[in-house]
């Protein structure tokens, strides 16, 4: 598993490439390498960017086998895991496992279920480690509960929390929470 250097890491949210409604390999091929050839640090794939929300199991889990066997270890590959359902979350947590992925993503108020009954499936099923993702856009312009985050934090798999809402003062609460274990990235 190839993880992170440092703390200002420059992590690349990317699209999902697609042609003829279908996963376009070639394309993803030469993004991951355009990204990897210009000094992008890791690689973030099936965020909202990757318009995951859009996207079936199998489509999601080729374009995980698909990007780990571009990137063959150069960088990290961070995986966004969420789904509709718990089942589905849990089944793409073991293909990024399978891979050895650098981390998962997960959006927890994103689908079904509780919140925190999703961090806990996730803490139990990922051997990798986790980034909690914090975006109102996709969750019924709801911020993830400052108490929760506050719950997690100091659990040795939750490295840190992407946020998403443009929310400086919610965002600056995160930063009081951070520390060089629990990493704060906003995009």
């Amino acid at each position: 598993m190839v993880m992170f250097k440092e703390k200002d890491n420059l992590i690349v949210p990317i699209v999902t490439p697609r042609f003829n409604s279908k996963n376009d390999e070639i394309g993803l091929e030469k993004l991951i390498n355009f990204l990897i050839k210009n000094k992008a640090d890791a690689i973030f794939i099936l965020g909202t960017t990757g318009e995951f929300t859009k996207l079936s199991l199998s489509e999601k889990i080729s374009i995980i086998e698909t990007s780990a066997k571009i990137i063959n270890n150069r960088i990290p590959l961070v995986v966004g895991i969420s789904a509709k359902n718990i089942s589905e979350t849990v089944e793409l947590i073991e293909v990024a496992s399978r891979l050895n992925l650098g981390a998962v993503v997960l959006a927890p108020l994103f689908g079904n279920g509780d919140v925190e009954d999703k961090i806990n499936i996730t803490l139990k099923n990922s051997k990798l480690p986790i980034i909690i993702y914090n975006n109102p856009g996709i969750h019924n312009n709801q911020n993830l509960d400052l108490e929760v985050i506050k719950k997690y934090h100091d659990n040795s798999k939750i490295i840190g929390i992407k946020d998403s809402s443009g929310n400086e003062e919610y965002f600056d609460q995160l930063e009081n929470i951070s520390s060089d274990r629990f990493l704060v990235f906003q995009g």
